[in-house]
């Protein structure tokens, strides 16, 4: 087996364990607050990491070397990930559903673009362009179908929003849709992997950097959420599946980061973000069959799911 092979084969086990997380996380939010959820995912995202480098330092032959600039960008960059991006994408699962929220994660790698073009000035090429609105558009489709209990999250906002309110009560109500939460966290992630691709290339301890990404995030979640105040607490009261379906989500998104990671040694990390990126392919089936089509997945949301994946492949691929 070539070493091409193994970076894909580690790539479609990443996916597997991204996929698997966003129905996971599903289930967890229907049982747990997500307040309380989201620290114990991320709680057990700092626990795994820190055995992964144990054992990554014990294995390895070479020290440790701490570099400053790297290691400032890696616990910024977790800020966006696991500290917005995370919740963001939490809340867009609970009130989308999983394969409208994992959909709207393929809009990530244009706006990754974006980012780069403005801040780094990388090259916007005519297929990165065309794979952005391919992408866009799919997005659409897939937030047009619903079922008959559920109100797509436009439609929410003209039920929600009297005609005659201000541009303040219109920006809040907009502020609160799944729109809003699908392209905030995919935006918060695409600002961190271009705050961690800049971060690898001065320092590469992409476990560490995976690490103090998680522990920031954990860390300013700690100050800012109320609900720290009484965790014991609210753990004891909240739902045992709960906690463990969370508890799962941090292993899940843990061990499929380590693998995403892993599989950048085989292959191009363009390569390896495009297999990762494909958790449509999985969550949708995944929910229409455990989920029991709650999400009112139609042919239109297979349909925009598809050219999502296309849109996306043609971004990532156009840099390859």
């Amino acid at each position: 087996m070539g070493s091409s092979h193994i970076g894909h084969i580690l790539a479609g086990v990443a996916l597997c364990m991204f996929a698997s997380n966003v129905v996971v996380t599903k289930l967890a939010t229907a049982r747990l607050t997500l307040a309380i959820g989201f620290v114990v995912t991320v709680m057990a995202n700092v626990l795994i990491c820190a055995l992964a480098l144990y054992l990554h330092l014990t294995l390895r032959s070479e020290p440790l070397k701490w570099n400053l600039p790297g290691l400032t960008m890696f616990l910024v960059a977790g800020i966006f990930s696991t500290y917005l991006g995370r919740f963001f994408f939490f809340e867009s699962i609970h009130r989308l559903g999983p394969t409208r929220a994992s959909v709207f994660q393929l809009s990530s790698p244009l706006f990754a673009a974006t980012i780069g073009w403005i801040m780094i000035g990388e090259e916007l090429k005519s297929n990165t362009i065309v794979g952005m609105v391919v992408t866009l558009y799919g997005i659409y489709l897939v937030g047009q179908g619903k079922a008959p209990h559920m109100v797509s999250p436009t439609e929410a906002m003209k039920v929600t929003t009297p005609p005659n309110s201000s541009l303040r009560m219109r920006l809040q109500t907009l502020a609160q849709s799944g729109v809003f939460l699908g392209f905030g966290g995919s935006i918060a992630y695409a600002v961190s992997n271009v705050m961690r691709a800049s971060a690898i290339h001065n320092w590469n301890e992409p476990i560490l950097g995976a690490l103090l990404g998680a522990s920031s995030g954990l860390a300013l979640h700690v100050v800012t959420s109320s609900e720290m105040r009484n965790l014991m607490g609210a753990l004891k009261a909240s739902d045992k599946r709960g906690i463990g379906l969370y508890l799962l989500s941090g292993v899940l998104t843990s061990a499929g980061q380590i693998f995403a990671i892993s599989s950048m040694a085989f292959i191009p990390a363009a390569v390896s973000a495009l297999i990762t990126l494909c958790s449509p392919i999985l969550v949708l089936p995944a929910s229409y069959w455990f989920l029991q089509n709650k999400e009112g997945i139609t042919i239109k949301s297979v349909l925009g799911a598809t050219l999502s994946l296309c849109g996306a492949a043609a971004v990532i691929w156009s840099d390859i």
